[in-house]
């Protein structure tokens, strides 16, 4: 197996999850990076491709995010219907 391919198959979406965690919960950047052979770039934009998904991870079936009913002014019409009967 050639370099290249071992380092795709290294990094499962499992471990790329555990080392972001790792991240969040306070971890050094810098150190995670190293340790793990990545760029701090590469790190953060797992991070940032991790939380964009966890944001879609928090819409309802429907595809409404389930935080918009809880926002203010959040009537009928940021369900997708019209504000108002007849619109």
């Amino acid at each position: 197996m050639t370099e290249s391919t071992r380092t795709l198959n290294r990094w499962t979406p499992t471990r790329k999850a555990a080392v972001v965690l790792d991240l969040l919960r306070g971890g050094e950047a810098a150190e995670l990076a190293r340790s793990h052979g990545l760029s701090q770039a590469q790190l953060f934009l797992w991070r940032d491709r991790f939380l964009e998904g966890g944001q879609a991870a928090l819409r309802t079936r429907r595809g409404q995010v389930e935080l918009d009913r809880d926002r203010p002014g959040a009537g009928a019409g940021a369900q997708g219907g019209p504000a108002h009967p007849g619109e």
